[in-house]
């Protein structure tokens, strides 16, 4: 298989955020906190917030693999973290804001990287050896598709064609 290019990834984390910020265009706050998938699935407002702190923990362990020899990169409760870090009380604009800051940080860093840079690798418990690419590709695909998963909660609200 041909390896996915730097530079796409980098085109990756410059557009995917758009879509997930054209997706929550026009929701407020009260919609963001009320509407989900299912009657126990995550809210607008925690998906966003799950998205914010996931791209945290990748943007981390990136640095951490370029600064590092193979750090042994930590897994995350994903579940947990919507209580502990109160993702309902928080304020969708301001989690998007931060999202969208700590997207620039991330391809700022990454655009500085040289190939050797990029094929720095670190071990996760879970599923083996890493490169700096899979946890930089895995955040654009992350804002895809819950970009998708929130088009579909308002398509199912009557808020979306």
């Amino acid at each position: 298989m041909t390896p996915v290019p730097p530079s796409w990834l980098i085109s990756g984390l410059k557009k995917s955020h758009l879509v997930l910020g054209q997706a929550i265009a026009g929701v407020t706050q009260e919609q963001a906190q009320q509407l989900r998938e299912e009657p126990d699935g995550w809210t607008i407002l925690e998906i966003i917030c799950h998205v914010r702190d996931h791209q945290e923990i990748y943007f981390d362990r990136v640095k951490r693999m370029v600064a590092e020899d193979t750090p042994t990169l930590a897994t995350f409760d994903r579940i947990a973290m919507v209580t502990e870090r109160n993702y309902a009380g928080q304020n969708l604009r301001e989690v998007f804001d931060n999202f969208v800051q700590t997207r620039q940080a991330f391809i700022e860093f990454v655009s500085t990287l040289d190939d050797a840079q990029w094929d720095r690798g670190g071990q996760h418990p879970l599923t083996g050896d890493v490169t700096v690419k899979t946890p930089t590709l895995h955040t654009v695909l992350h804002d895809i598709d819950h970009a998708e998963q929130i088009g579909r909660i308002l398509t199912d609200a009557g808020l979306r064609p």
